[in-house]
């Protein structure tokens, strides 16, 4: 069985995306793409270009952009705070280089605000501790930005979110 992986699904293609985790529970780390879809199962989707193998990444679709986004996460060394993109459409992974981005961390959330159009990341941890910071990322302008918020709930990793449309 697989663990700890990103996976999100397409609304346009009808299609999860599953990318990273592990094979036996933390131990052998995977930087592979897997989709599904109920027509033809699973298929594992090379890339010649890919993220670094990773457990405890995020993974959200972006609907309007019709792109997957990946940050973070922790390889079999340290923690990671990068970002990339996955278009499910040509079988591509690029590296976003944003200026600004949220510390190195696993185990976060992210979810994608279709009202705003933006993707939302909250909490995860570091080497220490749980984190309770906000970021946002808009992909067309690849920036990440610190929501500043003067309330928030407290640290917290491994944890999960959903963001439904009608509840703006």
């Amino acid at each position: 069985p697989r663990a700890y992986y990103g996976v999100d699904y397409s609304t346009r293609n009808n299609t999860l995306v599953m990318f990273g985790g592990s094979a036996d529970l933390g131990i052998d780390y995977l930087n592979e793409t897997w989709t599904y879809t109920s027509a033809v199962g699973w298929i594992n989707r090379t890339t010649s270009i890919t993220p670094d193998e990773r457990i405890g990444s995020s993974l959200v679709y972006d609907e309007i952009n019709d792109k997957f986004i990946l940050f973070g996460g922790s390889n079999s060394s340290y923690l990671l705070n990068d970002t990339w993109v996955y278009d499910l459409n040509t079988n591509t992974w690029t590296e976003m280089f944003p200026a600004n981005t949220p510390l190195s961390r696993a185990d976060q959330t992210m979810f994608y605000d279709r009202y705003h159009g933006q993707v939302i990341l909250f909490g995860g941890y570091n080497d220490t501790n749980s984190l309770n910071d906000t970021w946002v990322y808009d992909y067309p302008a690849n920036s990440w930005t610190f929501a500043n918020t003067t309330i928030a709930p407290s640290e917290r990793s491994y944890l999960r979110s959903t963001y439904i449309s009608s509840s703006n």
